[in-house]
């Protein structure tokens, strides 16, 4: 049976990490009135998936992705165009395009996250 490791975005921003055997019934649950995990109380959307021949590899991969950090980051940022163009249909207040400056370290990465932040900004229009 084959597995999913996603990330889904919030409304404000946040991006969560999780594995599933059930994608759908999964996202759905994320966004259940009855979650009491979390993600509750919040609005998710799918944000990107990566699909593996089972379950148990897609677990590892999350659990991996949650014992390395700086790989869930460059995978997350990866996905700025995706978050951009749901923050601009849903009109969110967070800003993709800032994400690279918060998961700067140093002041060098962070002028280098500006150069990132302008030329993303130029590949999507703005």
């Amino acid at each position: 049976m084959p597995g999913w490791t996603y990330l889904i975005l919030s409304e404000r921003g946040e991006v969560y990490l999780g594995a599933t055997n059930n994608l759908r019934v999964r996202l759905r649950d994320h966004n259940s009135p009855e979650n009491t995990g979390w993600t509750r109380g919040r609005r998710w959307h799918l944000l990107d998936v990566r699909q593996f021949p089972t379950v148990r590899e897609a677990f590892y991969y999350e659990s991996m992705l949650k014992k390395k950090p700086h790989q869930k980051i460059k995978w997350k940022l990866a996905t700025i165009p995706q978050a951009k163009k749901i923050q601009q249909k849903f009109d969110y207040a967070f800003e993709p395009l800032d994400w690279p400056s918060r998961h700067s370290r140093r002041e060098k990465q962070s002028s280098q996250s500006s150069n990132t932040k302008s030329r993303l900004a130029k590949q999507l229009g703005g």
